[in-house]
Parts: structure tokens; C-alpha cells; sequence
């Protein structure tokens, strides 16, 4: 079995609780080449895969994505031996580690000319949150892949604004709305459904990144039910990219996960709602 991962999509805020002191030539949070798997038998066996074809030329081009395996996290997660050093760390340490994530790259289709936006429903601060932050990670993870965010929308109820504002650095201070309530599960009632809103805030052909956190108080299931229905079509194709931290309550992942668990679905039913995410097109990641 080969396992591939690649530092670029490493979370600098929490690889140093892991890793040694490295030099400066070496270290994991260095800068280091944006994650483009080439085609070829090597990326064949370890990505899952989508074929695109231009309907100008009738070319067909491939665009690789980590594989649904595993605990839809990292591939190792809670699968380190009790008798390997530092065990219990590493096995805790990469249920929020994203190192197996494989985003687009700008250069992959036609961006050019084309604005980008990221939504975050359920961020946490900009660098900190329980589990591990998204947006510090995220817009950097991004960069790399030569996308720097025109437009980032925040959803977040347990933040307080100027809280949260403090937390953004300067560079993004400009490009950042917050919104501090909850968002909605369906696309109805009073709290914003957000496949609308960014149908509303983009056109067709942006570079648009979803990420979407689990509550157990606010399950989110209903959006990803609504993205895969014929209603929702529209609005799940302004998505590039979607994140969506499902938090299972699985006993494989012990305690892991801490208090906001979904105890309602099952791994399996996750495997299939990505599993169709992804056959409808849009590029699903399973996110922590």
C-alpha cells in the first residue's frame, strides 16, 4: 500500500507540537511547491480522479483529489500502533492534520480574469479554534496553489465581531465580512442559507471554496442533501471546492473529536454523500 502526503497542506499552527526543530532548509512549515499531482501510473494508483473534457476542442484533461478512504481524514488517523513512540500523539494529531487534502490548483482550469471567494461557515477565529483553525490554514493552503482570495465571508455564532476582527491580519483585513450567527439547514427560515448566498455574491465561472463545519446543536447534512437535489443544482455549481467538517460520532475516533459530534449518521452514510458530491461534479473534501 502506498500513502502520499504532502507538507504544502500541512497546518503550520499545529506541526510544530509534533515534529522536532528542523533547519530552515528543511522545515515543514517552509514554502514549498503548490500540490499538483501529474498524470501518470504513480498519482493513478493513490488519487481518486475527474475527467473533463472541453467541449471547444473535445480535449480531455484529469484533475486528481484525495481518495475517500479511511476515517475521511488523514489515511493514518487513530491507525498508529499503542507500542509506536509517541502513539497516542500522533494518532490525535492527525485527526486535524490536512496534509492528505489535495485542492485545485489555479492553474488547472480557466480562473484568469476570474474573481475568488471563500466562505467559512463555522471558522472559529482566525487562527484559533478547538480542532484547529480553517481560515489562517486555508488562505495560505490556497496561496500556494496560486489562488489569493479576493472575497472571505465568515459565519461564525460563538465569535464576537471585534474579536474576531482582531484576529485577521492586516493583508485580509480589507477582504473579510463576519457574520456572527448561526447558518441555516434548509433553504428557508430566518438564519442565511448559504449555497444562496454565494449564488447571489458570485458569478458562473468564479473560483469558489465552501467550507462548512458540523454542530451538534446545528446539524448542516441538509445543505449537502440540498446541494445534491435538482433544486439545488444551480447553486452547487458556483461551488469549486467544498470542505465540510462532519464530525461523526465513530468509535474508532474515541474522543477525539471532542463535545460537537453528529451522532445521527454513520461513516458509511459520509462515504456515499461525498462519494455523490463528487459524482455530481464538485470537488468534496472531507475536512476536520
Amino acid at each position: 500500500m502506498t500513502i502520499w502526503f504532502n507538507l504544502s497542506a500541512s497546518d503550520p499552527l499545529w506541526m510544530p507540537q509534533l515534529l522536532p526543530p528542523q533547519s530552515e532548509q528543511t522545515s515543514a512549515t517552509a514554502r514549498v511547491d503548490p500540490i499538483n499531482p501529474t498524470k501518470g501510473h504513480f498519482a493513478d494508483e493513490i488519487f481518486s480522479r475527474f475527467f473533463f473534457e472541453d467541449e471547444e476542442t473535445g480535449e480531455t484533461f484529469v484533475e486528481y483529489i484525495e481518495p475517500l478512504i479511511s476515517l475521511l481524514r488523514h489515511p493514518l488517523a487513530k491507525c498508529i500502533p499503542r507500542h509506536f513512540p509517541w502513539s497516542f500523539r500522533l494518532n490525535h494529531f492527525l485527526m486535524v492534520h490536512r496534509s492528505y487534502l489535495v485542492p485545485i490548483s489555479a492553474a488547472g482550469r480557466a480562473f484568469e480574469n476570474k474573481k475568488s471567494y471563500y466562505f467559512d461557515a463555522g471558522s472559529g477565529s482566525w487562527a484559533k479554534m478547538l480542532g484547529g483553525p480553517s481560515l489562517a490554514p486555508f488562505t495560505a493552503l490556497y496561496q500556494k496553489q496560486g489562488v489569493n482570495f479576493d472575497h472571505i465571508e465568515v459565519w461564525d455564532p460563538s465569535e464576537y465581531r471585534m474579536d474576531f476582527h482582531r484576529s485577521v491580519p492586516t493583508e485580509f483585513k480589507e477582504r473579510v465580512i463576519f457574520h456572527r450567527e448561526w447558518i441555516a439547514n434548509e433553504p428557508y427560515g430566518n438564519d442565511t442559507f448559504v449555497p444562496h448566498w454565494i449564488s447571489e455574491s458570485t458569478e458562473p465561472g468564479d473560483f469558489v471554496v465552501f467550507k462548512m463545519k458540523n454542530f451538534r446543536s446545528k446539524p448542516t447534512e441538509g445543505v449537502v442533501r440540498y446541494l445534491l437535489s435538482e433544486e439545488g443544482r444551480e447553486d452547487a455549481n458556483r461551488i469549486t471546492e467544498f470542505y465540510w467538517d462532519h464530525d461523526l460520532k465513530v468509535n474508532l475516533m474515541g474522543g477525539a473529536l471532542g463535545f460537537d459530534v453528529n451522532a445521527s449518521q454513520s461513516l458509511n452514510t459520509s462515504y456515499h454523500l461525498f462519494l455523490w458530491l463528487r459524482q455530481a461534479g464538485i470537488r468534496a473534501h472531507g475536512n476536520v
